[in-house]
Order: C-alpha cells, then sequence, then structure tokens
C-alpha cells in the first residue's frame, strides 16, 4: 500500500515518484462536485485488504473538497477534464497547513477517475513529452538523480491538455477511494 499512503505522507512520497506542480491554476468557480461526503479508506486497486488509511471529506460552500486525516487538512479542487460529465478531473492539491502557510499558494495535480467502481487517483509521472511541453509553455523541470524529475506547470491550459493525454494510456490508477459505512 506504499502507493496508497502518498496522500497521506504527499512530500515523500512525490520526491520518489516524481509529480506534476504548479502554482494554483485553478479556482473554486472551474471545480464541479465530484466525490460525495463521507470517510473513504485508500487501498492500493482491486486490492481486498481491510486496512488503510481512511480520509474524511466535506464539500465546501465555495465548491472545493476539504480532506482531512492523520496529516493537516488539504483543499481540493476537482477541475473536470475535457467535457462536463465524462467523470474524469483534475485534482488540485492545496496543503492547508496554518504552520507552513508558504505552502499554501502551490499545488499538486493528479488524475481522479470516477468511471470505475471506485474512484479512482493516479499519480502522473514527468515523462519526456511532458517535460517538453511544460518548459514549452514557461514552466519548470526540477530534476533530481535520487528521484524522478517533477513538472511545474505554469500554464492550466497546457496542464489540461498533458493530463488528458497522459490520461489516454493509463491502465491501472495508483490508489482506489473505497467509500467506509458510516
Amino acid at each position: 500500500m506504499s502507493r496508497a499512503l502518498c496522500l497521506l505522507i504527499l512530500p515523500l512520497t512525490l520526491m520518489l515518484t516524481g509529480c506534476w506542480t504548479g502554482p494554483l491554476l485553478f479556482t473554486a468557480v472551474d471545480a464541479a462536485k465530484s466525490l460525495e461526503d463521507g470517510a473513504y479508506r485508500l487501498a492500493e486497486p482491486g486490492s481486498s485488504a481491510p486496512g488503510g488509511d481512511v480520509l474524511n471529506i466535506r464539500n465546501q460552500y465555495d465548491g472545493s473538497l476539504l480532506v482531512t486525516g492523520p496529516d493537516h487538512p488539504w483543499r481540493v479542487l476537482t477541475v473536470p477534464l475535457l467535457q462536463a460529465g465524462s467523470g474524469r478531473f483534475i485534482l488540485q492539491l492545496q496543503e492547508s497547513d496554518p504552520k507552513r502557510p508558504e505552502r499554501s499558494i502551490k499545488a499538486t495535480y493528479m488524475l481522479l477517475d470516477m468511471r470505475r467502481q471506485h474512484p479512482a487517483i493516479t499519480i502522473l509521472a514527468c515523462d519526456a513529452e511532458t517535460a517538453g511541453a511544460v518548459e514549452a509553455s514557461g514552466g519548470f523541470i526540477a530534476r533530481d538523480p535520487q528521484s524522478a524529475s517533477s513538472c511545474g506547470f505554469t500554464d492550466g491550459a497546457v496542464l489540461k491538455q498533458r493530463i488528458a493525454a497522459a490520461g489516454q494510456g493509463l491502465s491501472e490508477p495508483d490508489i482506489e477511494l473505497i467509500r467506509v459505512a458510516e
């Protein structure tokens, strides 16, 4: 379940797997409702193991989600990908730690797929094609020989285009969110 813990220990996991980051590229106006309020257990796709950390998700008045768990809270926007109703969303995760306010102006981006039996999240790699598009649009690539590269997006349109392209060839997500009976 090491990748499933990424939402709880995001900085360490993303350092090891690479990620898509950048400034806040979307606002609550761009968001659409995707997840219902409730508790969700993080699980590897197809896993029947009963364990797993639990996240509490609450829709907020402004259209964002408040995601809490054993770590600090996150403000999350789910931005529809391509056409409305497609069931795929960009996740914009914004850290909400009052002890580290400088992190609240940055975001991490992932893909949420609501078309599966359980909502599924994919952590997207910063591949060569994506890195080229990011650099051409004024973004940056953080390269570290000890971990995977990270793509630093600065353009929301480029992010949408690249996440749609990356999502085409995905077979399995990294994490499933299993609704916990309340």
